[in-house]
């Protein structure tokens, strides 16, 4: 259209000179008719232009508002598209989240389940033990009560004394004494060790030179909280060491006496030491701490 346009004008402007050139050869009258159908072609002409104008401000219009709304477009889908990804991004994280959280729990579930197993696994192991250790230790007091009964036996007269036959027992350091006036005493020969009352302080004796100077007894530091005691050789004995054997029997009493140590036996048989051994812990542990 717009190369017609320029076509035309162009005749126009090559056909202008041979019409003025035919204006001046004719009458007024055709010169008259002449500019008016020139002035009619030029109208025409102008509108012509206007309307191309018209026309091509029009197309370039049409064109812009498709390009804008082409590009409108672009931009919504672009916005779509975006909003698309966001959203399966969000959903995949999403996911991914869940599925941490579960291999977490699941991990966390496991590993109580493997804490709680390795709990009772190990209050099955301590209770078995438990039993073990129990049977074992019934076993074992059942052997300690045999092998008492059976030395007790062993070691017992046939007049219910106990059996001072041990060698140690007639070591040269002992020395028998005729002397038995020691007066009422506070005990019985093999009273149990749990018959005293609470008016005796009682403490165990844990020295390995006791163990082996009075073997097959368990001697026991004793002292009166009455104060009363027992008398030997007008003098009050008021600390001195008791002597049980396996069954718990007392069977013999020792005590210090002018620097002697004098032990009295369940035969009714005294004897006296002069191993500096009893002094000298005698000395050193001084008297018993009463517990009032």
């Amino acid at each position: 259209m717009k190369r017609a346009v320029i076509l035309c004008l162009l005749i126009v402007v090559l056909t202008m000179p041979s019409i003025v050139n035919a204006e001046s050869n004719i009458d007024p009258q055709q010169d008259t008719s002449q500019q008016d159908k020139y002035k009619r072609d030029k109208l025409l002409l102008d509108k012509q232009q206007q309307d191309q104008q018209e026309q091509d401000k029009y197309k370039r219009d049409k064109q812009l508002r498709d390009k804008q709304q082409r590009d409108q477009q672009e931009q919504d889908r672009f916005k779509r598209d975006k909003q698309v990804r966001d959203k399966q991004q969000r959903d995949q994280q999403e996911q991914d989240r869940f599925k941490r959280d579960k291999q977490l729990r699941d991990k966390q579930q496991r590993d109580q389940q493997e804490q709680d197993r390795f709990k009772r696994d190990k209050q099955d192991r301590y209770k078995r033990d438990k039993q073990l250790r129990d049977k074992q230790q019934r076993d074992q007091h059942e052997r300690d009560k045999q092998h008492r009964d059976n030395w007790q036996q062993n070691h017992r007269q046939q007049d219910g004394h106990h059996n001072w036959s041990h060698p140690t027992y007639h070591h040269k350091n002992w020395q028998r004494t005729d002397h038995r006036s020691y007066g009422a005493m506070p005990f019985n020969w093999h009273q149990k060790f749990d018959r005293y009352s609470s008016d005796y302080q009682m403490e165990p004796i844990h020295v390995r030179e006791w163990n082996d100077r009075f073997p097959g007894l368990h001697p026991f530091r004793w002292m009166d909280r009455r104060g009363e005691g027992f008398w030997y050789r007008n003098q009050r004995i008021l600390d001195a060491i008791m002597f049980y054997n396996d069954s718990e029997e007392l069977v013999s009493i020792g005590f210090i006496h002018d620097g002697l140590f004098i032990m009295l036996r369940d035969d009714d048989q005294c004897y006296e030491n002069h191993d500096s051994f009893f002094l000298s812990w005698w000395n050193r542990n001084g008297a018993i701490k009463i517990r009032l």
